[in-house]
């Protein structure tokens, strides 16, 4: 363990932060908690999501000016922020480090292109939180000496306990026949790259008719996806849930048989990670999903879930049918290799390792 006379000073910059909810927001937290626990780490940021973007970024570019001299490690949660970069430079000798999260490095604008990628080149060092976001990062000129790869991370212990008796409620809640049922459930905006429609389309015909299908979220293909529902008349099939909290997704979880993550590869909106595989595993739910994108950083084959070619309706369909892993220990294998305090550790050995270098 580093010795702590050694410990950088770390200012983190997050335009997202909770109570605002979403998976930028999450990592924001978790990330300033662990590492607020092993170094001395102050946290500037925006809990009031885009009303306030701008009014926090002339407060960021203020504080910047008057405080980064006082840091040794100045740390942003996304690549968005990039364009601080030279006020930085100008009054600080701190290094400049990036979490990559995945769309904020293929934001499909011409104007974005040419300018935080610019920039970002200029960091001291960018963590992309997939091996496929690092690949984006190294696409657009970046250094690969300045990239490494550390996973978003969970923290079980914070999770709440959920009981049979709230899987039962959230099934009567939707009026979901699950009696003598196999049920597969997928969590997350409605959108294209889910897959959530090409599933529907492809793979859920080849599947036996005790499978059900519960889908939660909303977004612009919800209404795509109840035409297919109307269509091949599986009402008694196929659940479009909605928006659900957070108590709601565990519980869904702790009623199903298997979690699923079909998405396509969409250009310009890739999926940075796949947190919700993780949250998945904290209720010992095994996972099948697309190799795409960031999921594989997110999937241990054979001990978590199963990865399966992207477009392959056969071997996905397989794959949910023949799926045999240990799931008591599914959970276990989900916090040795994805636990925060471990993931925070990381970061700071990279911080420690930047702070004994020179520019």
């Amino acid at each position: 363990m580093t010795q702590e006379r050694t410990l950088p000073k770390v200012l983190f910059i997050a335009r997202n932060y909770p109570p605002i909810i979403g998976g930028l927001e999450n990592n924001a937290y978790n990330f300033y908690q662990h590492m607020s626990a092993i170094t001395e780490t102050h946290l500037l940021a925006n809990p009031q999501g885009k009303s306030r973007l701008v009014q926090f970024f002339i407060e960021t570019f203020f504080y910047l000016i008057f405080h980064s001299s006082r840091f040794d490690i100045i740390h942003f949660n996304d690549a968005v922020m990039a364009p601080f970069i030279p006020v930085i430079r100008l009054f600080s000798r701190a290094k400049i480090t990036f979490i990559i999260n995945g769309l904020d490095i293929v934001y499909h604008h011409p104007l974005y292109q040419l300018i935080i990628p610019f920039f970002l080149k200029r960091a001291d060092l960018l963590f992309p939180v997939s091996l496929n976001t690092k690949r984006e990062c190294e696409k657009r000129g970046i250094n690969p000496q300045r990239l490494q790869h550390i996973p978003n991370g969970i923290n079980l212990k914070d999770l709440p306990i959920i009981e049979s008796q709230s899987a039962q409620e959230f099934l009567t809640k939707h009026s979901i026949n699950s009696l003598h049922k196999k049920i597969l459930v997928s969590v997350g905006r409605l959108v294209e790259r889910k897959g959530n429609a090409w599933f529907l389309q492809e793979v859920f015909p080849l599947l036996p008719e005790d499978y059900i299908y519960i889908i939660a979220g909303n977004g612009p293909q919800r209404q795509r996806i109840l035409e297919i529902i109307e269509q091949k008349e599986w009402s008694d099939r196929v659940y479009l849930v909605g928006w659900i909290t957070e108590d709601e997704k565990l519980a869904m979880f702790r009623c199903a048989d298997l979690f699923i993550m079909p998405n396509i590869s969409i250009k310009n909106d890739l999926e940075g990670f796949g947190i919700v595989i993780l949250e998945a595993g904290y209720t010992n739910l095994p996972v099948v999903a697309t190799d795409v994108d960031g999921i594989p950083s997110a999937v241990i084959p054979g001990a978590t879930g199963i990865l399966v070619p992207e477009g392959d309706a056969t071997s996905f369909a397989d794959a949910i049918l023949n799926i045999h892993l240990d799931r008591e220990k599914i959970s276990l294998v989900v916090d040795e290799c994805y636990n925060w305090t471990k993931i925070a550790d990381q970061y700071l050995q990279a911080f420690v390792r930047l702070t004994q270098t020179t520019n």
